[in-house]
């Protein structure tokens, strides 16, 4: 910010009003030539004579008119570098750093459009976020769908398993008619995903059965099994068709990089600070470097045991509905070959 306007704001008499920064600037050029002025007929070790009271006033103005032009645009500084922080938002969506401590009008103006360039960038992030929610997880019902429908054939004469198969469909097809319709109210508005989703104490369970149902297509096809044995069940508040996607997606990387034959183990536990849900694989784990980089947006990891592509995405956008839940992951790994651990954390207080 230009000097002019941060040693005015510093001052307790200007710093409240920008007009009165103005007429401060104003005053100042008008009082220059006549203190000039003054000085010459009071002082003036020469004579008086129309052409020398010319000359003077003269020389006082012309310096008075520039300075009181750098300080008025100077005092613009403000409004100036509100624009241009605008047009860059505009063009590169670079968000601005513009300074929050002035209290007059121009500082008014810069704290109110650092506020909503921020919230809105915010509010931006968070649609492309649920934008790439759809566009990557509706692959995996799918995915499940058509390993489903290949059974078909298979169990067409078997009552029980075509039934089995037959309702599995049907709840896949419903879980992911849940998830997009609360998707869809989430991007109707206009507050952030952790603010806009509909929280409803639920079974922690629960959750992980349907989710581990949905994933066991997947899971079967590739021979890994799913061990799950609950020992006691927590009630959390969360948006349950959300945080389902959010295991969904975890399961799902794990059957992506474990062996065919080996197996998952899912527990649940908890401690004096947390409940805790802990994924853990027999697959291809992962270096430090590797974990350290595992839940960033569009970060490519390796393929998966069958050659899976990785999108990237998947555990990006679990981190970010785990946070919308005020809940925490983490990875570990003993190191390449020896497994991967998710640790998915909810505080107790």
């Amino acid at each position: 910010m230009n000097n002019i306007y941060r040693i005015l704001s510093a001052s307790s008499l200007w710093a409240g009003s920008y007009a009165r920064k103005f007429m401060f600037v104003a005053v100042a050029g008008i009082c220059l030539p006549l203190l000039g002025m003054a000085i010459l007929l009071a002082w003036a070790p020469f004579p008086l004579t129309p052409f020398s009271i010319f000359t003077t006033a003269l020389l006082c103005a012309l310096p008075a008119v520039v300075l009181a032009c750098r300080w008025l645009k100077g005092l613009l500084q403000p409004v100036v570098h509100t624009n241009t922080a605008l047009h860059d938002y505009r063009l590169s969506r670079q968000v601005p750093h513009l300074p929050l401590h002035y209290t007059d009008e121009a500082g008014e103006l810069m704290r109110g459009v650092q506020i909503t360039v921020t919230e809105l960038n915010d509010l931006l992030d968070e649609k492309q976020i649920l934008s790439e929610l759809i566009a990557h997880d509706l692959k995996m019902p799918v995915v499940n769908i058509r390993l489903m429908t290949g059974l078909l054939p298979a169990v067409v004469h078997n009552e029980s398993q075509l039934q089995e198969v037959i309702e599995n469909i049907h709840l896949s097809l419903k879980e992911q008619e849940d998830l997009l319709q609360q998707v869809a109210d989430l991007i109707r508005q206009h507050d952030s995903i952790s603010t806009s989703m509909k929280r409803l104490p639920s079974s922690l369970n629960n959750c992980l059965t349907h989710a581990i149902r949905n994933q066991q297509p997947t899971a079967g096809h590739k021979q890994v099994r799913i061990l799950f044995q609950p020992l006691h069940d927590y009630e959390l508040l969360i948006a349950p068709e959300m945080f389902q996607q959010a295991l969904k997606n975890i399961i799902n990387n794990a059957i992506k990089f474990s062996h065919s034959g080996s197996a998952i183990h899912i527990q649940t536990g908890h401690t004096e600070e947390e409940v805790y849900i802990d994924i853990a694989d027999e697959g291809i784990g992962f270096t430090e470097a590797q974990g350290a980089t595992l839940f960033e947006r569009l970060k490519k990891g390796q393929k998966g045991t069958a050659g899976e592509e990785s999108t990237g995405l998947g555990l990006y956008l679990t981190r970010k509905i785990l946070e919308g839940h005020q809940a925490t992951i983490t990875a570990a790994s003993e190191g390449p070959g020896k497994g991967a651990r998710f640790r998915v954390s909810f505080c107790r207080h």
